[in-house]
């Protein structure tokens, strides 16, 4: 479905967002506890940063596209919501969904799920624009790009649940 038509739909389970691309999995390091106990804002944010690369070896941006192109993304905006609380040394997982295209600009959301307790502990909603690394300008998607980004899209149009958007970002 579409983000920029109405959304209907159920909410996701659990099962729904393990069965996404998987990002990143790992335990939850100490130096991301705060004076709580838990996981710092911080920490979710290196995690998500953490899946940074596989994003882009899983839209075919990955290896040395950089070096070789000259091209890249960069975040222009992002919507953080965090859920549940996530301990120290807990497994996590980040699974991605995306959801729509320009030329230059990818809507997604990554989903931080804690397997110990079996439930979503943060989203990360984002807009993110391909640039030339030459120019510092945005760019079209090479066709190869293009085609994997389709293929998410595809594959995130045919799920029967609603993501959990913040209605503050899209492609407009």
């Amino acid at each position: 479905m579409p983000v920029t038509e109405e959304l209907s739909g159920r909410a996701p389970t659990f099962d729904d967002l393990m069965a996404l691309p998987l990002l990143l999995a790992r335990e939850v390091p100490k130096e991301y506890e705060d004076y709580n106990g838990h996981m710092n804002v911080t920490g979710y944010l290196c995690l998500h940063d953490e899946a940074a690369l596989p994003f882009m070896d899983l839209i075919g941006m990955g290896g040395s596209y950089i070096a070789e192109r000259q091209l890249s993304v960069f975040d222009l905006e992002h919507h953080i919501v965090y859920l549940n609380e996530v301990m120290i040394g807990a497994p996590i997982a980040v699974h991605a969904r995306t959801f729509a295209r320009t030329n230059k600009v990818i809507h997604g959301q990554w989903y931080l799920l804690d397997l110990h307790a079996g439930r979503l502990a943060n989203t990360l909603e984002f807009l993110t624009a391909h640039v030339s690394l030459e120019t510092r300008r945005t760019a079209d998607f090479p066709t190869d790009v293009a085609a994997g980004l389709d293929a998410q899209i595809a594959s995130s149009d045919s799920l029967d649940w609603r993501p959990p958007l913040s209605g503050a970002l899209a492609i407009r």
